[in-house]
């Protein structure tokens, strides 16, 4: 059977994968409404929080979930949250029908209320400690923008936050058209839509997400003292021209620029763990990042490196090494080609991003089309002059990096 995407009767955007290779089936659920979209901080998780606790008659949903599937969970996201499910066939359809009442009856009375917010507020805590540098660093790149919300929200938002104003977020946004699903395995996919439409009908159509304005990234230069034995750099680079279908071209990119890094790394011994770099898409806008951890003293070196590789692209970015980047994604293909859990991750990421269903073989095979022309193209966007640096280690890099590469302010981030 072949793929089949389709619309409900209240707008959810449905797409059915028959996968008679698998054993297992892999559900996810997206719902394009995330922290960006919050009108107080915190909303959206904490709605999903109480998404994961909705009553079952032997307890509820996340538990349910978790004796049934071989891995389940609820997240959110800046731009969406997620309910994924991966379980055997025949347990199928009751996952179908735990994962819809999560999505149409959350737990709002008192006691879950009150026991996902102390949760929520401990969460809080642990991340204000163990990533100091986010909040700021977030509020620094986009200021009043709700983008700069994390997603967790402010301590005072949680605190503030009741099941009143849970419920009125469920109602506006929890709606038909910012919900896609997408299903792999031996599944019959006329019955999956009948089945679908039968549990989630009740579910107002409502409107998609509304646009919010592109942020805009400044060059945020921030320096945290911390005493450890490592410097690290990180660089981040908002690409405010690419749409989500060039985002092969980005990812590709930096792959590449990882692969060339650590292999000038290796060649100068200036760390031993090589380089980060990935290219996080979202559905307007992405962002570069490059993550370097050294010792301090090599920090002025590793900056400079990375500014002379990003000054050459042309120089490593190369048809046989983009041929050599194809023919991995190939091996990787022929080892994944059956597996529900990686078709499903990429159909739900389209619809994430897009609001598309879009059959993940479609998806996939985006890669062999790839040009070295529009690869080069990702990597000039990249800015490096006016990128966000992040450095975090007992050395302050304006005392030690080079002055094209400095860090020009220091912020209190008490």
């Amino acid at each position: 059977m072949a793929f089949v995407s389709g619309v409900l009767s209240n707008g959810i955007s449905v797409g059915i994968d028959p996968n008679p290779h698998s054993h297992g089936v892999s559900v996810r659920l997206v719902i394009r409404n995330g922290s960006r979209h919050d009108g107080v901080s915190g909303s959206t998780h904490f709605l999903e929080h109480c998404m994961s606790q909705a009553r079952t008659a032997s307890g509820n949903v996340a538990d349910d979930l978790e004796r049934l599937c071989v891995s389940s969970g609820f997240y959110t996201s800046k731009e969406r949250v997620l309910i994924e499910a991966d379980c055997v066939a025949e347990d199928f359809q009751d996952v179908l029908q735990l994962i819809s009442t999560a999505v149409l009856d959350p737990a709002f009375d008192d006691e879950s209320f009150e026991r996902e917010q102390s949760r929520i507020l401990h969460e809080e805590l642990e991340s204000r400690t163990n990533f100091p540098l986010l909040a700021p660093l977030q509020k620094r790149l986009y200021g009043s923008h709700l983008f700069a919300n994390t997603i967790l929200g402010l301590r005072s938002d949680i605190e503030a936050m009741t099941p009143g104003a849970l419920r009125d977020h469920h109602r506006a946004n929890v709606v038909g058209e910012r919900i896609g699903i997408v299903v792999s395995g031996p599944v019959d996919p006329a019955q999956v839509m009948v089945q679908l439409e039968a549990l989630l009908r009740n579910l107002p159509r409502g409107t998609a997400a509304p646009a919010t304005t592109q942020p805009i990234c400044n060059s945020v230069h921030l320096s945290h003292h911390k005493v450890q034995d490592t410097q690290e750099l990180s660089f981040y680079v908002q690409d405010t021209e690419a749409a989500p279908d060039d985002r092969m071209a980005c990812i590709a990119f930096t792959e590449l620029l990882k692969k060339e890094l650590d292999r000038q790394l290796c060649a100068r011994a200036l760390n031993y763990s090589g380089s980060y770099a990935a290219y996080v898409p979202y559905s307007d806008f992405g962002f570069y990042e490059i993550c370097i951890t050294a010792p301090p003293a090599n920090a002025p070196d590793i900056s400079r490196l990375i500014s002379s590789t990003l000054d050459d692209p042309e120089r490593w970015l190369t048809s046989a090494n983009l041929d050599g980047l194809k023919r991995r994604w190939k091996l990787q293909d022929a080892f994944q080609v059956s597996d529900p859990r990686q078709r499903v991750r990429l159909m739900a990421t389209e619809y994430e991003l897009t609001g598309k269903i879009i059959d993940w073989h479609t998806i996939d095979a985006g890669y062999a089309d790839l040009s070295l022309e529009q690869v080069r193209e990702a990597a000039h966007r990249f800015d490096i002059d006016n990128a966000a640096r992040l450095s975090i280690g007992p050395v302050a890099q304006a005392n030690s990096a080079a002055p094209e590469t400095q860090l020009s302010q220091q912020f209190d981030l008490v």
